[in-house]
C-alpha cells in the first residue's frame, strides 16, 4: 500500500505541475537567421548563389508567409587565388510561387573551377553582416576500363557495369545514365537526352523505373532489361522507326566535395530511394550563418552500342556505332 501511495502522489505532483505551465507552445522565441547557398559546378562558368533569412508567422503554418524571404543588394565575392569574382543580382520569372512572379538570385558567367583548388566565398549583407565559407573543388576519379563494360549489350551478361577509382577520401558520387539519340521532326534532326534507368520493377503490374542514387559507390549497375525497355520507350506510338538516330549511351559521374557528402550524408541514406531522418541535423558549412558553398566534378565515360542491337529495334545507328 505504501508504494501504491508513493505512485499516486508522484502522479498528482507531475499533473499539478503541467496544469501550472501558463501556456505551451511548439514554437521556439524566434531569431533571424541568414542562409547562404552556392553550389560551383566545373563544367560551366555560370555559377549561383542565393542570399536569404529565416522569417515568423502567426500560428504554425509557414506558407501563409507572402514576403520574399530573399535578400537583395548583398555584395558576394569569390576569391580563387589571387583573383576574385563580384556576383551579379538578378531575377528570373517563376511560376506557383507565393512571392511573385519572379525570384532573386545572384551570379556570375566567367568562373570554372579547376579540380584540387580552393575557393572561398563572402557575402557581405546589407546589415553589415559577412557569411563565410570555403570549398575545395573534389579531383578526378580514374575509370577502370578493364572491369567495365565498353560496349551494349556486353557479351554473355544480363546487364552493364562501370567502376572507377578516386585517389583522395570516400566522397559521395551520383551517377548518371544517359542515352544520347536523334530524332527527324519536321525535317531536322533534334538532339535527345534520356536518362537510363538502372533497372525496372514490376509495381501493381506496372514497370517503374528506378534510377541510380548517389552513394559512395565506386560502380554502378543497369540491367539489359531496362536499356531495352527504354530503347522501346523512346519511339513508343511512332511506327516511323527510321525517324530515330541512336548514338550512345554515356555515363556521368558527380563528384561532390566534401561538405556537399557530409551535407548528403546528414540527411538521407544512400539505400533504395532517399530516406530523410526525422531526427537528422541541420548540416551547414556558413560561418555566421545558415547553408551550404560546395562544389562538384563531373566527368563522363561513353559506351558503344551495337549497330545489330540498334537495328533490331527499326533504329538507324549513329557513325560511331
Amino acid at each position: 500500500m505504501k508504494k501504491i501511495g508513493k505512485f499516486i502522489l508522484i502522479i498528482i505532483v507531475a499533473l499539478t505541475a503541467f496544469s501550472c505551465l501558463k501556456e505551451f507552445s511548439p514554437k521556439a522565441e524566434f531569431k533571424e537567421k541568414y542562409i547562404l547557398n552556392c553550389i560551383l559546378k566545373s563544367d560551366t562558368a555560370f555559377q549561383v548563389a542565393t542570399v536569404s533569412h529565416s522569417f515568423d508567422v502567426n500560428g504554425y503554418d509557414p506558407s501563409v508567409n507572402k514576403v520574399d524571404p530573399t535578400i537583395k543588394n548583398a555584395d558576394i565575392r569569390l576569391w580563387y587565388g589571387d583573383d576574385i569574382y563580384i556576383f551579379n543580382d538578378s531575377t528570373t520569372a517563376v511560376t506557383g510561387s507565393r512571392y511573385g512572379d519572379s525570384v532573386t538570385f545572384y551570379y556570375i558567367n566567367n568562373f570554372m573551377p579547376k579540380i584540387n583548388k580552393s575557393v572561398e566565398i563572402e557575402a557581405l549583407l546589407p546589415n553589415g553582416l559577412r557569411l563565410k565559407s570555403t570549398t575545395v573543388l573534389p579531383d578526378e576519379i580514374k575509370f577502370n576500363v578493364f572491369e567495365s563494360d565498353r560496349s551494349i549489350p556486353p557479351l554473355n551478361k544480363d546487364g552493364i557495369i562501370v567502376k572507377w577509382r578516386y585517389e583522395d577520401g570516400n566522397p559521395i558520387f551520383a551517377p548518371r545514365f544517359t542515352l544520347v539519340y536523334r530524332k527527324l521532326e519536321n525535317g531536322i534532326n533534334v538532339r535527345h537526352v534520356v536518362d537510363v534507368p538502372s533497372k525496372y520493377v514490376n509495381q501493381n503490374g506496372s514497370f517503374v523505373p528506378v534510377f541510380p542514387v548517389p552513394s559512395k559507390q565506386n560502380y554502378v549497375e543497369a540491367d539489359m532489361d531496362a536499356i531495352t525497355r527504354l530503347m522501346e520507350h523512346i519511339s513508343e506510338g511512332d511506327p516511323v522507326k527510321e525517324n530515330y538516330t541512336i548514338l550512345s549511351v554515356v555515363l556521368w559521374v558527380y563528384i561532390f566535395d566534401q561538405n556537399l557528402s557530409n551535407y548528403y550524408s546528414s540527411s538521407s541514406q544512400g539505400i533504395g530511394d532517399i530516406l530523410v531522418m526525422l531526427d537528422q541535423n541541420d548540416f551547414s558549412n556558413i560561418e555566421n550563418g545558415y547553408g551550404i558553398f560546395g562544389s562538384y566534378s563531373i566527368q563522363g565515360y561513353s559506351l558503344l552500342i551495337s549497330k545489330e542491337y540498334i537495328e533490331s529495334f527499326g533504329y538507324i545507328a549513329g557513325l560511331n556505332n
